[in-house]
C-alpha cells in the first residue's frame, strides 16, 4: 500500500537475501530508492516458517505503529502486534468511515483488544497515526 501510494517501505524477508526476486512493482520502488529489503538471515537461507515468525520482533522494532490486517487468533501478525506493544508502538486495525473497525469482530483482533484492555485501536487515515508525518519510512 505504501509503494502504490508513492511511499516507501522496509521489506523483512524470512529468507535469505539470494532467494529473494521482488516483483516488478516492487523492484521499480527498489531502484527509486523507496524500498529496502532487509533479512536477518543468512544469505543463502531458504524460507523457514520459524524465520517467519521470528521477524516479527524486526518489524516491530523497525516500525513508527502497526498496522494489523486480518489477523488470525495466533499467529505471525498478532504476534508482531505484541512485540510493537512491547516497544510503546501503537498498533491499529482498519477503520470503516465513522471509525467502527469492521475487523473487531475477527479472533486475532478480538485477542489484540483483550491483551492489554483494548490496545490495539482503530485508525481513520494513515495520516492519523502517530508520527506518520514526522519520520521518514526509510
Amino acid at each position: 500500500a505504501a509503494l502504490a501510494a508513492g511511499g516507501a517501505t522496509v521489506v523483512v524477508l524470512p529468507e535469505g537475501m539470494l532467494h529473494y526476486t521482488p516483483p516488478a512493482p516492487m523492484a521499480a520502488a527498489e531502484a527509486a530508492g523507496r524500498l529496502l529489503v532487509v533479512s536477518q538471515c543468512a544469505l543463502d537461507a531458504p524460507w523457514r516458517t520459524h524465520a517467519a515468525v521470528e521477524r516479527n520482533a524486526t518489524i516491530a522494532a523497525l516500525c513508527v505503529f502497526l498496522c494489523v490486517v486480518e489477523p488470525r487468533a495466533a499467529g505471525g501478525s498478532p504476534q508482531a502486534a505484541r512485540h510493537a506493544l512491547a516497544l510503546a508502538k501503537p498498533v491499529f486495525c482498519a477503520s470503516a468511515p465513522g471509525g467502527a473497525c469492521p475487523l473487531a469482530g475477527r479472533p486475532g483482533v478480538q485477542s489484540l483488544l483483550a491483551a492489554d484492555g483494548g490496545i490495539a485501536r482503530p485508525a481513520l487515515s494513515a495520516a492519523a497515526m502517530p508520527g506518520a508525518a514526522q519520520r521518514p519510512l526509510l
